[in-house]
């Protein structure tokens, strides 16, 4: 957010990477039924997904942890969600074209997409993109599409 706000961060962007995979290999759990938590068990139980607070991969786990370490809380999924993110699109109307706002951590801009084509027009700031998921008529196909999208050029593909 601070670099499309015209901040430069000194965080390395490799290191960021990093850690958000970390984040999500070590606190994403699909599957929360054997999971404990004593705090508040109402907030993501049984058979459902979640991000939890804290986890403790190579153990040493403390005696008195964090309060809430074991619980999920969703605007901090949406949080870690938003910096994961590979764009997905899977328009639920039939008109085309469809077209729809979007914003990464580093750009915002609109998505069109066509009979045959897919355009992203940026407005402000850069999307990297490596592979878009694109379900529609309930069909999803993988568009590997490496480049980079700018505000001064639209990226076209057919689908």
């Amino acid at each position: 957010m601070s670099r499309i706000y015209g901040v430069e961060t000194p965080l390395a962007l490799e290191h960021i990477h990093s850690t958000l995979q970390a984040i999500f290999k070590h606190s994403f759990k699909t599957d929360l039924s054997q999971h404990v938590n004593a705090q508040r068990p109402g907030y993501a139980m049984g058979h459902e997904p979640g991000l939890l607070l804290c986890s403790w991969p190579r153990g040493s786990k403390p005696t008195l942890p964090f309060v809430y370490s074991d619980e999920v809380w969703t605007g901090i999924e949406y949080q870690v969600a938003s910096h994961l993110m590979t764009l997905w699109i899977g328009p639920q109307l039939k008109i085309r074209p469809f077209k729809t706002f979007f914003c990464t951590a580093h750009g915002f801009g609109t998505l069109v997409l066509e009979s045959r084509l897919l355009r992203i027009d940026l407005l402000e700031g850069e999307l990297p993109l490596e592979r878009l998921i694109l379900t529609d008529g309930g069909q999803t196909k993988v568009l590997d599409w490496k480049t980079t999208v700018r505000a001064d050029a639209p990226a076209i593909k057919p689908t």
